[in-house]
């Protein structure tokens, strides 16, 4: 869209309820690895063969054989296989898994990733997802990798501090797409495509600033994975608050609402 249109895209996932994700965390693992199914790539065959063979069950999960022509040998392959659910229990098994396999093969936001990284749960999987290489940069791998995959799971199963390392680093890097930067984000997007962006604003043709590492950035710092939205002393945009109550008094509430009042 950058290159079609000649101006700055903004990327912004939507937001998440990370609080409430936070009552969900489990610390009594069961012993299974949950592999995601997606309908969009329909990815099994191969994240069977990265998960096997590691001493412990694997279950996949939001399973759903009318969209797989090959589902007598795709349920075949699993010790337990899970359909569509609602998303209590959809959580409830996330939460209990040792690890969560996340293998998806598209370039893509990952919802899956955010929700597992909230409950504190220990990831593997893709490097093709932003909230993956957000959440998760030590346990990724080219989904299609068996090997390295297999070597990362055993890693983790193996090895306690890393597992618990990768389980706080996930909880606290989550908090970025937590509904209240969602709104910064959204905010800040919105003044700055309206009255452009104060630093080097003749060269950011194309750049996204809320998203560094989406598209393939290696790097791992804060400070490649994203820009932080920045707001100037000297900067005479409108405030957070200023911009939140005017989109409020276009809903039609009444200024004593929006003030509290």
């Amino acid at each position: 869209l950058s290159e079609i249109t000649g101006q700055k895209v903004y990327i912004l996932p939507h937001p998440t309820n990370v609080e409430r994700l936070r009552t969900k965390v489990n610390k009594e693992k069961k012993q299974y690895i949950a592999v995601v199914w997606r309908r969009y790539d329909r990815f099994a065959h191969i994240p069977f063969l990265s998960a096997k063979d590691l001493g412990i069950q694997t279950v996949l999960i939001g399973y759903d054989r009318k969209q797989d022509p090959n589902w007598h040998l795709t349920e075949s392959l699993y010790d337990h296989v899970v359909y569509h659910t609602n998303y209590d229990n959809y959580l409830k098994i996330l939460s209990e898994a040792l690890i969560v396999y996340n293998p998806y093969t598209l370039h893509s936001y990952d919802r899956l990733a955010v929700d597992v990284a909230a409950m504190g749960v220990v990831s593997v999987g893709s490097d093709r997802t932003w909230a993956m290489k957000m959440c998760y940069p030590d346990t990724i791998c080219d989904p299609f990798d068996v090997r390295t995959t297999k070597e990362i799971l055993k890693k983790v199963l193996s090895d306690k501090d890393f597992y618990d390392k990768v389980s706080n680093y996930a909880y606290d890097k989550v908090e970025y797409f937590n509904q209240e930067n969602a709104k910064l984000r959204l905010l800040n997007s919105i003044l700055d495509m309206k009255e452009g962006f104060s630093e080097n604003s003749e060269n950011v043709k194309g750049v996204i600033e809320y998203a560094a590492s989406f598209g393939g950035s290696s790097s791992r710092s804060p400070e490649g994975r994203t820009k932080q939205v920045r707001r100037s002393e000297k900067d005479e945009r409108l405030s957070v608050e200023e911009a939140t109550k005017r989109m409020e008094l276009r809903k039609g509430k009444t200024v004593k609402e929006v003030n509290g009042i």
